[in-house]
């Protein structure tokens, strides 16, 4: 797992970085501890809303089942 800068503004989880070599990792972001810790997620999640980027893209579907879950939780009324 890796934390993919989005112009210098925040970052995207992200599995592998693209081949094309595009993609900067953020060093300073422990993209593992975000997946997996439900509080930090859920902020990313809000940052990424903000910033109109997906919070992950990758193959992991228990992720984007988490991700799911938890976005329905804070932005369904």
């Amino acid at each position: 797992m890796k934390a993919i800068d989005y112009k210098g503004k925040h970052f995207i989880l992200q599995d592998d970085l693209d081949e094309e070599g595009f993609d900067v990792e953020d060093p300073y972001v422990d993209a593992d501890k975000i997946a997996t810790d439900d509080k930090m997620l859920t902020s990313h999640i809000l940052d990424c809303d903000y910033y109109g980027i997906p919070p992950y893209l990758g193959k992991d579907e228990k992720l984007h089942a988490k991700i799911k879950e938890i976005s329905e939780r804070i932005f369904t009324p």
